[in-house]
């Protein structure tokens, strides 16, 4: 297992609250060279690093992303109190632009960027990937935009991503979606592998599989030894500490 095989899941998620510049800056740190993160829109159509279309888990205030604008939401501490205590309480809400500087000073790492579903049926897909392709543009080449949502993944590139994946969770139907959704990567549950219990059975499918959510070293080589393309994990530092490359 090497560091090009890891995907950092939101960031440093294990010990940062998830999505914001702070994860994603110390995955960075570690040597990540995948960071996936999550995107939500605002009432007024802004991309927000966030995974929850409501503001409760990450902020403790309950209210719904698609009923405040982006200059409110970026107002709210999202420290994540409730899983990490108030070691945090000086992280908000990042809108997805924010990223950028970071990005650039990162040229040789792919950022993962999930468009979730409820930001799709609320806004409607066109809003949603011209919102994020504008934001990203200095780095859309670095950009993987990925989604459960079949459709978003099949028309991300008539907006300037050169690369996307599928999130899908019927491990039968694979390379039926892969193809339909012409996806560069296909991306699921490792408990959803039908042969995850053949442990001499190769893991096959018609483009590179991501999986996730791993945190045991052992498992996660099996897994890549057996054809997986890369694993995705909230624990990334216990990850790259078990690689056998040298890490930057």
């Amino acid at each position: 297992m090497n560091a090009n095989q890891l995907v950092a899941h939101r960031g440093y998620q294990q010990r940062y609250p998830e999505n914001t510049l702070v994860a994603i800056a110390k995955a960075l740190m570690l040597g990540a060279r995948w960071i996936e993160c999550d995107i939500q829109l605002s009432a007024d159509a802004v991309p927000l690093l966030l995974h929850d279309d409501n503001t409760e888990r990450m902020c403790g205030v309950d209210g719904s992303v698609f009923s405040m604008t982006a200059r409110a939401l970026t107002q709210l501490p999202a420290g994540e109190v409730s899983r990490l205590g108030e070691v945090f309480d000086d992280c908000y809400i990042n809108c997805l632009v924010d990223l950028v500087p970071v990005i650039k000073r990162y040229p040789k790492v792919h950022f993962l960027l999930e468009l979730k579903e409820e930001s799709i049926h609320f806004h409607g897909l066109d809003i949603c990937l011209q919102a994020i392709s504008t934001a990203m543009a200095p780095v859309l080449s670095q950009c993987i935009l990925i989604s459960f949502d079949a459709e978003a993944v099949k028309s991300a590139r008539d907006y300037g991503f050169s690369q996307t994946a599928i999130v899908f969770r019927n491990w039968a139907l694979r390379d039926t979606i892969l193809n339909d959704t012409r996806a560069d990567y296909g991306m699921i549950n490792y408990q959803r592998i039908d042969c995850l219990a053949q442990h001499d059975e190769s893991i096959k499918a018609a483009r590179p599989i991501i999986v996730y959510e791993l945190c045991d070293p052992v498992l996660a080589k099996q897994l890549l030894g057996r054809g997986v393309f890369a694993v995705e994990t909230f624990c990334i530092q216990h990850m790259l500490a078990a690689c056998d490359d040298d890490l930057p």
